[in-house]
């Protein structure tokens, strides 16, 4: 399992946005459209998706069944309400050797349209004045590593998505760190850019890099008995870390919104997602789509002896700063990398709990 995340995150988190999506399906080659799987719940399915699309549970989704279904030599696009959800099944995805990405913002990108993407962010309603610190806090703890929850990739996705991906409100997370007792406080990862922890981060909080944190030395410095909270800027990158540190064993959450939740102050939470710009008004359908298969299952990063992703992705610029090399698959040739890495700053959606089995 360690070494499926390190194959997998060694080149940084796999993203589309709605508009590099939406050339690859219209291009006139159906030959080169990927598979869509939206999470979102079956009743908001039914009210509007993506042409093409099929429908499953996050919580389901890892059965051996289930994964059947997906085409392992076709890549994958996973969507939900705002992109959570999708980024933590994303990663594990890729850990089991398909070739996935999240769609950035979700259905709230992909239409303008309330009663299709149902909820979206609200900078308004989810952003906190809650303080921050620039004085960086050292990884310098040496633990052991946890036992993953199963002995491979698959076990250990069906073990941790069968209760639903983990989550936090800036408020809850807040509210934990000043109740007076230390010994209950999560030891907090963040995720951004160096330049940007710099300009204020939660306090406690430690800086890593996506692409070096899965490294045994990098692991050995999380505590093992103390809940874990991922932060980037918007909940993406640390949504799809999340997944994989549960995955590997630790009590992992992302905090929803990352720290455009957490602070109004633009020069600290840096950017965060703007409705107006980068919703669209796409086609959707209602008619439902059966899943395909069965298929083989992919082989897993691991197994497979790799040792970086299959092939070049765009990544988000904000927590991998070097460039990929130009591939030549479908959802590479229509991406727009410079795009896709300043939208890897998108929102998240509000839960209402810290644990939630809902979509994000």
């Amino acid at each position: 399992v360690g070494a499926a995340a390190l194959a997998y995150f060694s080149e940084g988190p796999n993203y589309i946005s709605a508009t590099d999506l939406y050339e690859n399906l219209n291009d006139g080659d159906a030959a080169n459209d990927p598979y869509i799987i939206s999470v979102r719940a079956a009743e908001d399915y039914a009210k509007g998706h993506i042409p093409g699309a099929v429908n499953m549970s996050a919580a389901e989704m890892f059965t051996l069944e289930n994964l059947r279904t997906i085409p392992p030599d076709r890549q994958v696009v996973v969507v939900c309400y705002t992109g959570q959800s999708a980024c933590q099944v994303t990663s594990a995805l890729n850990m089991l050797g398909y070739d996935a990405y999240s769609l950035l913002h979700g259905m709230s990108s992909w239409t303008t349209d309330p009663d299709v993407y149902v909820r979206r962010f609200n900078p308004e309603t989810a952003a906190n004045d809650y303080t921050v610190e620039t004085e960086a806090n050292e990884a310098t703890g040496s633990y052991g590593l946890p036992s993953p929850l199963a002995a491979d990739v698959a076990g250990a996705a069906l073990a941790y998505f069968s209760d639903g991906p983990n989550y936090i409100s800036a408020t809850d997370l807040y509210e934990n760190l000043n109740d007076g007792d230390e010994e209950n406080d999560p030891y907090v990862i963040s995720v951004r850019a160096a330049e940007d922890y710099a300009k204020g981060h939660i306090p406690g909080a430690v800086n890593m890099s996506i692409t070096g944190m899965f490294a045994s030395e990098q692991l050995a410095t999380i505590p093992s008995d103390r809940q874990v909270v991922v932060v980037c800027y918007t909940g993406q990158s640390a949504s799809q870390v999340t997944s994989a540190l549960n995955m590997l064993g630790y009590d992992a959450y992302s905090l929803l919104f990352g720290m455009s939740s957490w602070t109004t102050d633009p020069d600290v939470y840096v950017r965060r997602f703007d409705a107006e710009a980068a919703a669209n008004d796409y086609t959707v359908e209602t008619e439902a789509n059966a899943p395909g298969g069965p298929y083989e299952l992919a082989t897993p990063l691991a197994a497979a002896g790799a040792v970086t992703a299959p092939s070049p992705k765009p990544v988000p610029i904000a927590e991998i700063p070097s460039m990929q090399a130009e591939a030549t698959n479908c959802i590479s040739c229509h991406t727009d990398k410079a795009a896709v890495q300043a939208l890897a700053v998108d929102e998240e959606e509000e839960q209402d709990s810290t644990e939630s089995t809902g979509e994000g």
